[in-house]
């Protein structure tokens, strides 16, 4: 289906409209590879936040992980950055000694990396999409945001 660009403008994408993004950019690059997207509402962990940048980001594998999180303060189950809204961004780094991962932002606005506990970035994700929009309480129950990981098997660079 097309996406609606009122609804677009207001609310941005859902975690599951940009994992359909890239298997599609996969697809059209003719490459090999998948995106998966992993959610609280699909019943997984943050344990498996950890486990999978621990397998993904090192220098030999060919995948990234996306992180879709709320920015807004961390009383509001946000990461304290000042914008009150859900955001993706590529995960650059996960440190096991202290538990963080490095947020590679790509927001205009903020544009710098930083490192954030893998338990605020997990409550981050574990916030419904646009809850500070006002969007309806079943509709939210349905959804959370969550990683997106990113693989190709191309051979290439």
């Amino acid at each position: 289906p097309k996406l609606d660009q009122k609804i677009f403008n207001r609310y941005g994408l859902t975690l599951n409209q940009v994992t359909k993004l890239c298997k599609r950019l996969i697809s059209d690059a003719q490459q090999k590879g998948s995106a998966e997207h992993y959610s609280l509402s699909q019943g997984h962990t943050i344990d498996q936040l950890r486990s999978e940048c621990k397998r993904s980001l090192n220098p030999s594998s060919k995948t990234c992980i996306i992180a879709n999180y709320y920015m807004g303060s961390p009383q509001n189950k946000g990461i304290g950055l000042p914008f009150e809204m859900g955001h993706f961004s590529p995960i650059g780094a996960y440190d096991e000694t202290t538990d963080s991962i490095l947020i590679m932002d790509v927001w205009w606005q903020s544009a710098d990396a930083y490192w954030v506990s893998v338990e605020d970035l997990w409550q981050a994700m574990c916030t419904g999409p646009n809850e500070q929009w006002g969007e309806g309480k079943e509709q939210r129950a349905r959804k959370t945001r969550g990683f997106i990981v990113v693989s190709t098997n191309n051979q290439g660079s």
